[in-house]
C-alpha cells in the first residue's frame, strides 16, 4: 500500500456484487483502491489507509453511508466523501452535500464514465483543498521575506473576500427561499440543491481567502513592529 494519502481511495458497500463491479472499474486507475464490505472495518483501518477519497453506498445495515462518512471525516477531516445512492435516498444525499459532509453522489444504477469522472473530480478537489490549507502559511512566510509583496497580498485578499461576501449572501438567501417554496419531490428542488452546493464551495474558497488575509495581515503587523523596535534602539 502506498503511504501517500492522496493515492488511496476506499469503497465501502455491503453488496459483494457491487464491490466486485466497482473494483473492476477502477482496477487500472493510478491510485490504490481498497474495498470493504463493512463500514466498521473501514473505520478500524482508516488511520492506516488515510484515504483521499471515500466512496460509500448509502443503504447499509447498522450504519448508512452518510453516518459512516461523518465518522470517517471526524478521523480524517480532509477526506473527500462520495455517496452511492438510489433515487429514493437522493434527497438525504443532497442534504449532506449542502451541509458540506459529502462532496458528491453517484446514482444507481451508475454510468461507468460518470462514476470515474466523479471520483477523479473528488481526487482533484482533495488536492486543491490540501494546497489551499497550506497556502496561508506559505503566503505568511513570503510576507516575512518580502514585506512589499506581503502588503499587496493583504490588500488583494481583503478586497476579494469583501467583494465575494455580499453576492454570496444574497444569492444563497434567494436560493434557500426558492428551495423552501417548492415540494421535496419537485425536480426544481434538486436543481436548487445543486446551486446551494456549488455556492457552498465558493463560500469555502472565500473563507480561505479571508484566512490568508488575516494571516498575512498579522505577519505584516509583526514585521512593522519589529522594524519600529529596531529603529528605536
Amino acid at each position: 500500500m502506498n503511504d501517500r494519502p492522496e493515492d488511496t481511495i476506499i469503497y465501502v458497500d455491503d453488496d459483494l456484487f457491487n464491490l466486485k463491479a466497482v473494483e473492476r472499474l477502477f482496477r487500472n486507475e493510478p491510485f490504490d483502491f481498497i474495498t470493504y464490505d463493512s463500514p466498521v472495518n473501514a473505520l478500524n483501518e482508516i488511520k492506516e489507509t488515510r484515504p483521499a477519497v471515500i466512496i460509500s453506498d448509502q443503504c447499509m445495515p447498522k450504519m448508512n453511508g452518510i453516518e459512516f462518512l461523518l465518522k470517517a471525516k471526524s478521523e480524517q477531516p480532509e477526506t473527500v466523501g462520495i455517496i452511492l445512492t438510489g433515487h429514493a435516498d437522493l434527497e438525504s444525499a443532497m442534504t449532506a452535500i449542502n451541509k458540506g459532509h459529502v462532496y458528491g453522489y453517484v446514482g444507481k444504477p451508475w454510468n461507468d464514465d460518470e462514476f470515474t469522472a466523479q471520483v477523479n473530480a473528488a481526487l482533484k478537489h482533495y488536492h486543491s483543498i490540501s494546497w489551499l490549507n497550506e497556502l496561508p502559511d506559505l503566503l505568511a512566510d513570503e510576507a516575512v521575506q518580502n514585506p512589499k509583496k506581503g502588503k499587496a497580498v493583504q490588500k488583494l485578499t481583503e478586497a476579494v473576500g469583501y467583494e465575494l461576501s455580499q453576492p454570496l449572501t444574497i444569492i444563497s438567501g434567494y436560493a434557500q427561499l426558492l428551495k423552501n417554496s417548492v415540494k421535496d419531490d419537485d425536480i426544481h428542488h434538486l436543481y436548487i440543491s445543486h446551486i446551494l452546493f456549488h455556492l457552498n464551495k465558493i463560500d469555502a474558497l472565500r473563507n480561505t481567502v479571508n484566512t490568508i488575509a488575516k494571516r498575512v495581515a498579522n505577519q505584516n503587523l509583526s514585521s512593522e513592529n519589529r522594524n519600529k523596535n529596531h529603529h528605536q534602539r
